[in-house]
């Protein structure tokens, strides 16, 4: 303010103390165009700072600093507000929060001129008895002193009197105040709130999901008619199947051994893409293409659209409203506000694990189904296929991301009565798109996956019976060597491969094996004579997979982390700060119970549960009865299959992953959403009031963290270990049953 030469500048004011609890201390009301805000503050003051600057002339200019605390009992505001009711209807809460400009627009043409539409209609307080005056010098000390001194005095006889003065010169300010009101709202920025991501519209995102969904309906198009037109199965597989029966039984004869083995020889197919394969009906040759792209363009929309939201809901008797969203989550948002904030491994780690590795994943998956052998061999596709499959499942790190932003955003209030406050997350479309294409990719992995693995049994196969029967027709072969033996041997170097392809890499075993192969047959791969290493090494296998199932059991139902919420929101309604622990598992039951129940949440803890906790455990114990119980060499290639798929989808060390990255910088990067999200605005001018923050949320670990860590290491490590050895035996249990077939044949010959 300034006037006459005298200038007075508030420099910054700020609450201090507390609510009282003997009645709501806030209120808030409405009639017709007045809005009003009543506050009963008994335990509240005020504290500002005047800059008091006097330059008169032909006299030495005079600046000081004031510091005026003012205690109050209640005060009271009411403002009138004439607005466009259908344009009001039109805005968004969070988006008139965001931009006040925003509602600006409604009062357009509501009165004329405009600033009649938007005007304090009363202000009134009422004082209690502390009115403080103070500042620097000694002079002004002394100054200060004494107008604390007498206005004490005129409180103690006067308060009424001077509850009226102040309220009649709170009157007489109204116009200045209406007129420094305005006054800012001219210099507010436009109001503009508008989705443009990458380029493109809300629209233009939205038509990404459309268009996968396309590609889907015409991949199943594509099938049905390539089904009818080319008919169920694939031409020269009867073809096949009869020429490798023949192979077997030895029918086919020859004067001449070279003769023979041209004959058998044909019984190789040519060389094909797994699309290309006899096995493969043409509907499913035709669609995965498809498939593979529409899951592209729904990975795409997922990236892009809206993951999920923070709001605030407030209810009372049977009536609720929606406020904001507070913060708006998708991958690309949450990737910019990490990096801003400085949660940059945060940041590259989503970019890597959500955005770059599922669409490498679609490509190779395209190009193994696609190739032929001629351009990718089977060893090759065998080994990346592979890789998909064990790494797919770290594109769940979003999805386990947003599970624990569920618990710690969530906030409830409850009043004496039936009102209520809380703070939810909700995932939105793109987070459901995002986790079904993840789940839909690792599908269709595996479905390569067992494609390639038939594919090259069959090729395995084919090639032995040609070298068995030609062998079988010249007496210059009397000790049949399997074709490729010694190679398919020395490419088992991974688990993966012996997982894939048991039986197809056989080593070199002597009449004694073959003999005891009927005895194995049903024998427990710990105690086969036939497993690979020490009576030692086979008992510490037993002791590493225990130690595991008791580990992982401990760190998934520990209580090894909390949440700390705090900040003036907290203050304001707990007071004090919120912690919150929890372990794995009951981060996994807190979705629907701290969210509030919906489908789309049950599916997302179910889902949770099954993939972090129930199948970690399940496949600790099926790896334990494969090493352990006795079973036929089949059901126990079966099993095998069954561990290497469960071991691919587990992702509880994807959970402790999140944990760990979280523990260190999921506060840096929720402090900056407040910061910068919708209600920033409003928490600056807190924080600008109250020297507080509006909220602060940590996570931090308790001592059994270390326990869950340790647990997320053992599912990685143990199950490879386990897999690589029971994968081992298999090998050599499947070896014998080879070569004893092998001499058969040759017994035959003979």
């Amino acid at each position: 303010v300034s006037e006459q030469g005298v200038d007075m500048l508030l420099d910054n004011i700020f609450v201090q103390g507390v609510v009282g609890h003997a009645a709501p201390g806030v209120s808030i009301y409405g009639k017709g165009s007045t809005l009003g805000f009543s506050a009963d503050l008994e335990d509240l003051s005020l504290k500002a700072t005047l800059r008091l600057g006097v330059a008169l002339p032909g006299q030495p200019s005079l600046s000081e600093v004031i510091n005026l605390t003012v205690g109050l009992n209640n005060i009271s505001v009411a403002a009138r507000a004439y607005v466009d009711e259908p344009m009001l209807g039109k805005s968004e809460v969070d988006q008139v929060i965001q931009s006040p400009s925003c509602i600006l627009q409604c009062t357009a043409g509501t009165a004329d001129p405009q600033n009649e539409s938007l005007a304090l209609e009363s202000m009134r307080v009422s004082l209690k008895p502390l009115l403080r005056v103070e500042a620097t010098g000694r002079l002004e000390q002394e100054v200060s002193t004494l107008i604390n001194t007498v206005i004490s005095s005129l409180y103690a006889g006067y308060l009424p009197s001077l509850n009226v003065l102040i309220n009649g010169v709170l009157g007489l300010a109204r116009e200045k105040v209406d007129e420094l009101m305005w006054r800012a709202f001219d210099n507010l920025p436009p109001c503009s709130y508008s989705t443009m991501l990458l380029g493109l519209s809300t629209a233009g995102v939205d038509g990404l999901g459309v268009a996968s969904g396309v590609v889907a309906v015409l991949g199943v198009v594509s099938a049905g008619f390539a089904q009818w037109q080319w008919g169920p199965k694939r031409s020269g597989a009867r073809d096949l199947q009869s020429k490798l029966e023949r192979a077997e039984s030895n029918e086919i004869a020859s004067e001449d051994s070279s003769a023979a083995s041209s004959q058998v020889a044909s019984t190789v197919p040519t060389a094909s893409s797994l699309a290309g394969e006899a096995f493969v009906p043409w509907a499913f040759a035709v669609f995965y293409p498809f498939a593979v792209v529409s899951l592209m363009l729904l990975l795409l929309y997922a990236d892009l659209a809206l993951g999920a939201t923070v709001s605030v809901v407030m209810a009372s008797e049977e009536h609720s409203t929606m406020l904001g969203p507070l913060f708006s989550f998708s991958l690309l948002s949450t990737v910019v506000h990490s990096w801003t904030s400085g949660a940059y491994f945060l940041s590259i780690l989503c970019v890597l694990t959500s955005g770059v590795w599922p669409f490498v994943k679609l490509s190779l998956l395209l190009v193994t189904w696609l190739s032929p052998p001629t351009r990718l061999s089977l060893q090759s596709r065998g080994r990346i296929l592979g890789v998909l499959d064990m790494w797919g499942k770290y594109s769940f790190l979003d999805s386990w991301f947003l599970v624990l932003s569920i618990s710690a955003f969530a906030l409830q209030w409850q009043s004496i009565g039936d009102a209520y406050m809380k703070v939810s997350t909700t995932p939105r479309s793109g987070f459901y798109a995002f986790f079904t294409a993840t789940g839909l990719s690792l599908v269709l992995g595996h479905i390569a996956s067992e494609c390639h693995t038939h594919a090259a049994k069959v090729a395995h196969r084919t090639s032995d019976l040609v070298v068995l029967a030609a062998a079988s027709l010249s007496s210059e072969n009397p000790q049949p060597q399997l074709e490729g033996e010694e190679d398919r041997d020395a490419d088992c170097t991974e688990p993966q491969a012996a997982v894939v392809e048991a039986g197809e890499c056989p080593s070199k075993a002597s009449p004694a094996e073959a003999a005891n192969a009927s005895h194995a047959s049903h024998v427990a791969l710990m105690s086969l004579s036939l497993a690979s290493g020490s009576r030692k090494a086979r008992c510490a296998m037993v002791a590493l997979l225990g130690a595991a199932l008791v580990l992982i059991s401990a760190g998934i139902f520990a209580t090894s982390f909390e949440f700390e919420i705090g900040g003036i929101f907290t203050e304001f309604l707990f007071e004090g700060e919120v912690r919150k622990q929890y372990s794995l598992m009951s981060l996994a039951q807190s979705v629907t119970e701290e969210a509030g129940f919906s489908a789309g949440l049950f599916v997302l803890e179910i889902i949770f549960l099954l993939l972090v906790i129930i199948v970690p455990l399940t496949l600790l114990v099926f790896l334990s009865v494969l090493w352990l119980a006795p079973m036929p060499l089949r059901y126990q290639e079966v099993l095998l299959r069954i561990c290497y798929v469960l071991d691919n989808w587990s992702s509880l060390d994807v959970a402790v992953l999140v944990l760990v990255i979280a523990t260190f910088q999921f506060g840096t990067m929720t402090n900056h959403l407040v910061e910068r999200g919708h209600f920033a605005a409003p928490c600056r001018m807190i924080k600008d009031v109250t020297q507080s923050e509006c909220m602060q949320i940590a996570l931090t670990p308790h001592a059994p963290a270390v326990m869950t860590v340790f647990a997320g290491v053992a599912i990685i490590v143990v199950p490879k270990l386990a897999l690589s050895s029971c994968a081992a035996s298999i090998f050599k249990k499947a070896q014998v049953a080879r070569h004893q077939e092998a001499f058969a044949c040759k017994g035959q010959a003979d």
